[in-house]
């Protein structure tokens, strides 16, 4: 009874590492041939990509082409562009965090003392030299 047990508890741990470390679909259409989907592939056809975005210039797996992204003889430009809805949201979650704009104390830091630095302080010694 003990050694149908482990030999149960065994096949169903291989069982379950084989289907945990599958990430593809295997399907048959009615002409009879089969096509695998990996997550992968399953993951990019229901997200739209931008002009110019391949496996080539985006995958984990490409070779860095540094002389395309930081080109010696010329600064790339990074446009991003936050549309309002999310902007708003944004400015809702600052004023919540930090209250309404104009109402703070500005940044810290700041002199000690007088407000003019040009003048020493009262207790101020010079060095010595």
């Amino acid at each position: 009874m003990n050694k149908k047990f482990v030999l149960l508890l065994l096949i169903i741990l291989l069982a379950a590492c084989n289907v945990a470390g599958s990430e593809s679909q295997t399907a048959v259409d009615g002409g009879g041939e089969t096509a695998v989907t990996t997550s992968n592939e399953a993951e990019s056809a229901e997200t739209a990509r931008p002009a110019g975005w391949s496996e080539a210039t985006h995958s984990n797996d490409a070779e860095p082409n540094y002389d395309v992204v930081f080109p010696e003889d010329e600064v790339l430009r990074l446009d991003i562009t936050i549309d309002s809805e999310n902007w708003a949201a944004m400015l809702a979650d600052l004023t919540e965090l930090l209250g309404e704009q104009g109402t703070g104390q500005g940044p810290g830091g700041g002199n000690a003392g007088n407000g003019n630095l040009a003048v020493p302080l009262a207790d101020f010694q010079q060095p010595a030299d």
